[in-house]
């Protein structure tokens, strides 16, 4: 049933490793390879410190673009006090939470705050497809 259905189901395990001093340029690369619009920023233990988005990229990068100058550190832009849900959270309160001006993406932590895996709308849009098929079978 999907009421029963959890977050570690669906979660992406691979996601990029971002630091506070990462370099902006090298954040955009991260987020390229992943295909994702944010990511959790974690410090040496991979605990959850804050959160990038594409959003707080494009202010800096368009002004150090043009002004050709500066090195910015994702420590500069992140968003602290981020969002997160655990393995465990049910998918079903995940896609309500994302129903309102949450995010898009939401950092999957453990007990001890460390980031295993990243869960996006978009994997939370395809359980419920899954499951609504599977209604329209029985």
């Amino acid at each position: 049933m999907m009421n029963m259905m959890s977050v570690k189901e669906h979660m992406q395990a691979q996601f990029p490793i971002i630091h506070p001093e990462t370099e902006l340029s090298q954040a955009i690369e991260l987020l390229s390879e992943f295909n994702l619009i944010g990511a959790p920023v974690v410090d040496n233990n991979k605990r959850l410190v804050a959160y990038l988005s594409e959003h707080e990229l494009l202010k800096p990068m368009l002004h150090a673009s043009y002004h050709c100058d500066s090195s910015i550190k994702v420590s500069d832009v992140m968003r602290g006090e981020p969002l997160s849900v655990t393995g465990d959270t049910s998918l079903i309160s995940l896609a309500e939470q994302m129903l309102g001006d949450k995010p898009k993406n939401y950092p999957v932590i453990d007990d001890d705050e460390r980031v295993t895996g990243i869960i996006t709308r978009t994997q939370v849009l395809r359980a419920l497809a899954v499951a609504y098929n599977n209604c329209k079978a029985v």
